[in-house]
């Protein structure tokens, strides 16, 4: 079995990189061949590192047909079983790929977005959230879309916890002068709601806790700098602050035991719960708080921080009520890590995690082992019906127009127009290579104009709107 997975992300590293890398390396290990499609770069080098295989592409629509290019040669060398997509851009290449090889694929949803689902929901073999939250989200945007017969293709899946890495027994706390709190998370514009909470619980600890708190911010993102600044402005000397930036595996696993405390979303929560600590769970959309007995559900419903409204949601005091319960009682955090180990096993078990997303794999190929992915049309065909194009009017003098086919640029397009006055062909031009024409309407009457793209045996057309000239 051969599955692809198309990923987008803005940041070099992160959780969703640490969730596609987790089931690649599954997969290989049981034997599948796993191909991620991505940008270039860390993440990249990484996957070839560890054997994954890798097609590269920026994501851009003018990178599509390049990309469907590579993804067929691989197709025709090592069919592709099952297609494996997360939203955004990395959904939209992932959906023509799947049309145009007819492969089954499934899609993960991680936070409160939904991709303009409802558009495409009926092309998905299966749609997987993180949490029965996000799930339902799902459900009341698309049942208030008015869309039918959906329910089946959704399950949750939850991101899951490397327990090979992530599994330290609890030892016993010594009494130490100085509590360290960690915040473990992407430091990018998207996570603002989570560094906005940071400025509160730094605020909180420097004023009542002087000299007895130090901060560490695993770490990195385009807000760094200003945390930085923001950070000594609010602590004034009071708290220690030290940024570490992005830490792996042992590095990592070395951060959280060496926390009290741990601020962290998503993943993050998860490893930190593994290595028995105390969590402050919030994320990118809701603050949950400390995890312990009375709201360790509402954890796991969310997925610790995906659902919510940022800071209108939020319940001023929270972050200062969290840290104050868990700051001040050694006993406290002992219990919170106890409860935090038990909810990793019970729930988030990455082996068990994948070892069922490779069942549900599984399904999908046996049901569709007898199709051969060959398309029906010449790729090139396909290409020019994609995002079907439009003519550009500018009206640049008095009479004189500037008309230009909008569409995707594949090398080798040719262009012609039929220039129509009073629905009669008035003017022809051959095929050239210039996707824009200048024309000065002499007669008066109602004109339109019809643009013709051609690339080898393949042709496509669209109308103008109306031009009247009086």
């Amino acid at each position: 079995m051969h599955i692809l997975i198309p990923v987008f992300f803005n940041a070099p590293l992160g959780g969703l990189h640490e969730n596609v890398l987790s089931t690649a390396l599954y997969c290989k290990k049981n034997n599948c061949d796993v191909t991620v499609l991505c940008k270039p770069g860390l993440f990249q080098e990484k996957l070839n590192r560890l054997g994954i295989h890798t097609i590269t592409t920026d994501f851009t629509e003018a990178e599509l047909p390049q990309t469907l290019r590579k993804v067929v040669d691989l197709n025709d060398s090592n069919k592709i079983d099952i297609i494996h997509t997360h939203p955004f851009a990395s959904r939209w290449f992932a959906q023509h790929i799947a049309r145009y090889l007819k492969i089954p694929f499934v899609i993960t949803f991680h936070g409160k977005h939904t991709n303009k689902i409802e558009t495409y929901i009926h092309e998905v073999d299966l749609v997987f959230t993180v949490s029965e939250g996000i799930k339902d989200y799902l459900i009341d945007y698309l049942t208030k879309k008015n869309v039918a017969n959906f329910k089946h293709k959704l399950f949750v899946m939850p991101n899951g916890v490397n327990r090979e890495l992530f599994n330290k027994s609890i030892v016993p706390e010594i009494e130490k002068e100085k509590l360290n709190i960690s915040l473990v998370s992407r430091l990018d514009q998207d996570k603002q709601f989570i560094i906005d909470i940071f400025y509160k619980a730094l605020a909180f600890t420097s004023q009542q806790y002087t000299n007895k708190i130090c901060w560490t911010i695993v770490g990195e993102g385009t807000q760094k700098d200003e945390m930085i600044r923001r950070g000594n402005e609010i602590a004034q000397g009071r708290n220690s602050i030290e940024f570490v930036g992005w830490k792996e595996n042992e590095e990592l696993l070395n951060e959280y035991i060496n926390s009290d405390i741990l601020i962290a979303p998503g993943r993050c929560a998860l490893e930190g719960m593994s290595c028995g600590k105390p969590v402050i769970a919030l994320g990118s959309k809701g603050y949950i708080g400390l995890i312990k007995e009375n709201n360790w559900l509402d954890g796991v419903y969310s997925n610790f921080g995906g659902i919510g409204n940022k800071l209108e949601s939020y319940v001023e005091g929270s972050i200062e009520n969290d840290l104050k319960y868990v700051i001040e009682s050694q006993e406290f955090r002992k219990n919170l890590g106890e409860l935090s180990l038990n909810l990793i096993d019970q729930f988030y078990n990455e082996d068990n995690i994948n070892g069922r997303l490779l069942g549900f794999y599984k399904m999908l190929f046996r049901a569709n082992q007898n199709m051969t992915n060959t398309a029906l049309e010449s790729l090139d065909s396909y290409l020019l019906s994609i995002d079907y194009h439009s003519i550009e009017l500018s009206n640049i003098e008095e009479n004189k127009y500037l008309i230009k086919a909008k569409c995707m640029e594949i090398p080798g397009m040719k262009f012609a127009w039929y220039i129509y006055k009073d629905n009669k062909i008035y003017e022809k031009t051959s095929y050239s290579d210039n996707n824009v024409l200048s024309f000065n309407f002499t007669e008066k009457g109602s004109y339109r104009i019809k643009s013709y793209i051609k690339k080898n045996n393949s042709i496509v057309s669209c109308f103008s709107p109306y031009i009247n000239i009086d």
